[in-house]
């Protein structure tokens, strides 16, 4: 191993220096070692083709197991040199082997694939494929993931959620599986074996869900490997239920968008009891200098204080649990040891967001999807028109329930767009196999708000060159499906400076209208009409027309009751001169304020 890395050591020297040679480059980092680890999975997409990340991904290889794995709790973006590489491999005798804890492989693998997807360099593509084979090779028939692998001695052999290891394994293979971006290199042997793994994995977990008296509540941190039953790890993690742990499980089960019956129930049995088993009245104090003698952690009794939730529940009682190194099981925190008070987590908000905002939001999606599911077709169905999109076009904070609204008895609209999708996520998600499998007449398609720079990797799109390839995808494969397409470009966002529209969507409506004219396909300019209109009404009334966010300021992207049915009367009106056939089947929709005025050249 020694050689390997003083070979990975010298290739990235002299990448470096033959870089340097050639002088700076758009979008290279100033310096090598200018990316903390720690954050080395939340740069901006063009970093990962830079000098600097092809430098930390040589690294990373170096430090790849022959097994195809990679150890724990090491800074692999510092950078290398000849007492560093002395220092690395006595790190390299201590680090424990290959693991899924605290980050380990998943993390390497996603920030290798996008320097991969950027540089398309061969031997990070292998080290990529290494990986995804060594996890595939870990996994148990049952669809869990044990700690370490191959080393399963002791409760490293447990199927694993502590830290969230498993669940980020499994989302790794998800997005394998869905070609998801970086990993849209992946090779069909792969990805077939990968989405294999994944669907065994949401079958194990929902296994893994303790039920207690016919109810089904939280998971513990791990499972035993052999029978799925909640087991203990270290002396201070027992057998217990995790207020921790079972958040990101439930994050991942939500990420569903047609879950199963029992998908559902386990996210509402699991939500129900984190509901359950909040703790009120009480507050944690930290004390002293960190990493000093002088400091604790203890709890205090506050009636205001927020709720809490601890990590480890009795099960069957719900009890608080806090155990030491001893492993003696105690009722509060200020009853361990202070190593353990300071030096592990017991107590802390993991499920705040989840319950505040995460879970609502998707059971309010799935009481829509619901409601349109057990809803019988209109009597005399004789149209069916789908919607496809982003979030702009959704039922709860876009224009899809207004324009369905303005549709005439017989006409059934089926509303198949994704908040926070792109043309580009849309599609390797699987979101548009399943709009096409709606068999509708007619499909009106926008895009735009989640392909523009900054919204990540996976998402984004050049308005010219991919948004333009996806669309015309789009365009293909509905007219082989015998579906009759019309373009909708992006809606406006609402926001003004110096009293005119901030217009960042134009290079998009742009693209979609030359795409429209060239494969002749009917377009509803709805950019055109809602920069006009928006522009009449001015920054208050504009405002008005979506919900407000927590601090109370206008969202001025989403809409509200009133913003959807506005909007959705300026589709209507440009959709009976489009597509005149329709006409017929859309309901009259006068425009307030007329909306069709031609706008002085927006701001960009």
């Amino acid at each position: 191993m020694t050689t390997r890395l003083q070979i990975v050591v010298a290739m990235a020297l002299a990448l470096v220096l033959a870089e340097a040679a050639r002088g700076p480059r758009a979008g290279a980092a100033e310096g090598p070692g200018s990316v903390p680890w720690a954050r080395i999975l939340t740069q901006p997409a063009d970093w990962y083709g830079s000098v600097a990340a092809r430098r930390i991904a040589m690294q990373v290889v170096a430090f790849q197991y022959p097994e195809g794995g990679w150890p724990k709790n090491i800074d692999m973006a510092r950078p290398l040199s000849a007492e560093a590489v002395a220092a690395l491999r006595v790190e390299r005798r201590a680090d424990g082997g290959p693991t899924i804890d605290n980050g380990a492989t998943w993390t390497q693998l996603r920030f290798l694939a996008a320097v991969v997807a950027r540089t398309g360099a061969p031997e990070l593509r292998r080290a990529v494929e290494q990986g995804l084979d060594y996890l595939l090779r870990a996994q148990y028939p049952d669809g869990g993931w044990p700690q370490f692998y191959p080393d399963t001695s002791g409760y490293r052999a447990h199927v694993t959620f502590n830290d969230d290891a498993m669940t980020r394994v499994v989302e790794l293979m998800r997005d394998v599986a869905w070609r998801r971006s970086p990993f849209g290199f992946v090779d069909d042997q792969r990805t077939r074996r990968a989405e294999d793994a994944f669907r065994r994995a949401v079958t194990c977990i929902l296994r893994c869900q303790v039920v207690v008296e016919g109810r089904r509540t939280a998971w513990c941190a791990q499972h035993d490997h052999e029978t799925l039953a909640p087991a203990p790890a270290r002396s201070f993690e027992p057998v217990s239920l995790s207020g921790r742990e079972s958040v990101g499980i439930l994050e991942l089960l939500m990420s569903f968008d047609d879950p199963s019956p029992d998908l559902v129930a386990a996210v509402d049995g699991g939500v129900a009891w984190l509901r359950s088993v909040g703790l009120h009245g009480l507050r944690v104090v930290t004390t002293g200098r960190s990493g000093q003698r002088d400091q604790d952690r203890v709890t205090v009794a506050d009636p205001s204080a927020p709720a809490l939730w601890a990590r480890f529940y009795e099960i069957g009682t719900n009890r608080p649990l806090f155990a030491g190194r001893d492993g003696a099981l105690h009722g509060s925190l200020n009853e361990i040891e202070r190593e353990r008070r300071i030096g592990y987590a017991y107590l802390g908000a993991w499920p705040e967001e989840l319950l505040a905002r995460s879970y609502p939001a998707w059971r309010s999606r799935r009481d829509v999807k619901a409601a349109r599911v057990v809803a019988p077709s209109p009597p005399g169905r004789v149209l069916r028109i789908a919607l496809v999109g982003d979030s702009t076009v959704t039922d709860d904070k876009g224009w899809g329930a207004g324009f369905a609204r303005l549709l005439a008895p017989g006409v059934d609209c089926v509303n198949q767009a994704r908040s926070g999708r792109s043309s580009r996520s849309y599609l390797n998600e699987g979101h548009w196999k399943s709009a096409i499998a709606q068999h509708p007449d007619y499909l009106l398609i926008q895009f735009g708000h989640n392909d523009m720079p900054g919204k990540g990797a996976d998402r984004e799109t050049d308005p010219s060159i991919t948004y333009r390839d996806l669309l015309t995808r789009y365009v293909d494969e509905t007219r082989a499906a015998g579906v009759r397409l019309v373009l909708v470009t992006p809606m406006t966002r609402r926001g003004f400076q110096n009293g005119r529209v901030i217009d960042d969507l134009l290079p998009y409506a742009e693209a979609m209208q030359k795409l429209a004219a060239e494969k002749s396909v009917p377009l509803v300019d709805l950019h055109a009409r809602s920069l006009a209109l928006v522009e009449k009404l001015g920054p208050v009334a504009a405002g008005e027309l979506g919900p407000l966010k927590e601090d109370g300021t206008p969202d001025r992207t989403h809409l509200n009751a009133k913003g959807s049915d506005l909007m959705a009367r300026l589709i209507v009106s440009e959709l009976r001169k489009a597509v005149p056939e329709l006409a017929p089947w859309l309901k009259a929709a006068e425009v307030p304020l007329g909306g069709t005025a031609t706008p002085q050249k927006p701001l960009r």
